[in-house]
């Protein structure tokens, strides 16, 4: 059995992930998360609840892999 030690590099999310993934158009015909997607400091609150669940159900899934002395991550948000 061959192990092999890795780094995981990725982010909870990013701005092309909000844009086109998370919030986009065709899930937003009344373009409610329009002003939030190009300027987050116009976000509501629900809306940034929304991020910060995305976030923490993305790093709950990589919480297993965390756990072995021989793995690392490095998890952002840009």
């Amino acid at each position: 059995d061959i192990k092999t030690p890795m780094f995981l590099l990725n982010t909870a999310y990013d701005s092309w992930q909000i844009q086109e993934s998370l919030a986009p158009p065709t899930a937003d015909p009344g373009g409610i998360w329009k002003a939030c997607k190009s300027d987050h400091s116009h976000c509501n609150s629900s809306q940034i609840q929304f991020f910060q669940e995305f976030r923490n159900q993305m790093v709950l899934a990589v919480n297993s892999f965390s756990t072995s002395d021989q793995n690392g991550l490095f998890i952002n948000s840009c």
